[in-house]
């Protein structure tokens, strides 16, 4: 009040870049890396009670994968006449290659609920941090005339991995160009990587984290993907 702030939303560290959300629901299948967690199991009831009201919603989806793809191949057909090329992270050029990844964040992101831009170069350390734990075969850039024009961030696990289990691929971060010459890479994006997760002998997927109002949940629902998690943000207005 004494700096003017008129509404409160939270729990979020900082901004969406980081961790935020309460978990308001779990089929109780353990925790996936990345995922928020309450450190107390009534926090959200204890925010509700002083005032706060959900404000947005998310969603994790289990995806079992089959080896089988559901992006048609007229779509992959047009996507590569239009000079479009899926490849993998280069580990050898990683500060390029996520700078590409940033750029395209940065253009992709502009009109997400609640967006706050980040700097590059807190961008490249929060990477830089978990750089060991990055399998490239998981990160897919499409590019077109060498120009970043779409990219899926996933990778297996760790947390499953500690507990001794076999782990499930999470997508974490899908982003494309909103050029409508592109319809479909998102699509097409997560079916290549949730492919190779079969070839590697994963058996699910999680699509993490998805915003209620996302379009990338229009793909989950392609791959028939089941909600094991809802999560929220709560807001309220100082009066």
């Amino acid at each position: 009040r004494t700096q003017n702030i008129t509404y409160m939303i939270g729990p979020m560290n900082g901004n969406t870049w980081r961790k935020h959300r309460f978990l308001t629901f779990s089929n109780n299948r353990p925790p996936f890396a990345l995922e928020p967690t309450n450190l107390h199991p009534d926090h959200p009831s204890w925010w509700q009670n002083h005032g706060y009201e959900t404000l947005s919603n998310y969603t994790s989806s289990l995806i079992h994968l089959e080896g089988s793809q559901v992006t048609p191949e007229r779509i992959r057909q047009r996507l590569i006449d239009a000079n479009v090329t899926l490849l993998s992270l280069n580990m050898d050029t990683f500060e390029q290659d996520l700078r590409s990844i940033y750029d395209l964040s940065i253009e992709s992101f502009s009109n997400n609920f609640l967006y706050t831009p980040m700097d590059w170069p807190s961008f490249l350390l929060q990477y830089q941090q978990v750089k060991s734990f990055i399998n490239p075969r998981y990160v897919i850039l499409a590019r077109c005339n060498d120009e970043t024009i779409g990219f899926s961030f996933s990778f297996p696990d760790i947390l499953a991995l500690q507990r001794g289990q076999k782990p499930a691929l999470i997508v974490k971060t899908l982003a494309v160009s909103p050029d409508r010459k592109f319809a479909g890479l998102g699509n097409w994006l997560v079916d290549e990587c949730q492919l190779r997760a079969h070839q590697d002998g994963l058996t699910e997927a999680i699509h993490a984290l998805q915003f209620q109002d996302n379009t990338s949940l229009k793909i989950t629902a392609r791959f028939h993907g089941t909600i094991f998690r809802r999560y929220a943000l709560l807001a309220k207005p100082l009066a």
